[in-house]
């Protein structure tokens, strides 16, 4: 969701060209080596679901965010003076239908928690981590790595609930489930759960999953 970001500071499209711009003058202390995990606290949306879930064919990952992974200390690096006070946590977006105003002294952070009323359905959070501290690189089907994929481990025991989407292949989702649980006990207690479309209302409700 980083293009909603480069929208916001940049509205001639010369991302670099604004932050630098605005290092200049105080205003913020860019990272070019931000990465984010966006999260959502809505499980019922149906709008999420269709976006973000290959139109209900995926699944919810619940994280638990009071896991130390969300609750990180990171600090700046020996020759660096940058702000590192936000890295590492999870932290709520703020929505609104005004731009932020940069000559009132907005700060990084701040700018990159920002966003259009439009998205307010979504109820977003973002953790952003150094690009630097990033476990692997992706790769594609051919195996050929992926320079701008950065692959970060999640523990397994911050994971709380797996919700499998209306329209996915559930017999084959449980039984990769059951693999898992196999080679990482951490994943025993994750309680698994089933979305269906509520019969009378637009809404979606979750039924528990006895394995």
């Amino acid at each position: 969701k980083l293009s909603s970001i480069i929208d916001l500071l940049s509205s001639d499209g010369n991302y670099s060209k604004t932050l630098e711009a605005l290092k200049k003058k105080g205003k913020v202390n860019p990272h070019p080596n931000l990465v984010a995990l966006s999260l959502s606290k809505s499980k019922h949306s149906l709008l999420m679901w269709a976006h973000y879930a290959q139109n209900h064919e995926g699944i919810i990952v619940g994280l638990d965010t009071s896991h130390p992974f969300f609750n990180q200390t990171i600090k700046p690096d020996k020759t660096s003076d940058e702000d590192t006070s936000f890295l590492g946590k999870v932290l709520p977006v703020t929505y609104d239908r005004v731009r932020p105003d940069f000559k009132l002294g907005l700060n990084f952070s701040e700018a990159i928690l920002s966003k259009s009323d439009e998205w307010m359905y979504e109820k977003e959070y973002r953790m952003f981590l150094r690009k630097s501290d990033r476990n692997e690189l992706g790769r594609d089907k051919e195996g050929k790595i992926l320079n701008h994929v950065n692959l970060f481990r999640i523990p397994a025991s911050s994971i709380v609930r797996i919700i499998i989407g209306v329209r996915s292949n559930y017999l084959k989702i449980i039984s990769d489930f059951k693999k898992a649980i196999l080679t990482n006990k951490e994943l025993s207690n994750v309680q698994l759960e089933k979305a269906e479309l509520h019969k009378d209302l637009y809404h979606i409700i979750h039924k528990t999953i006895q394995l």
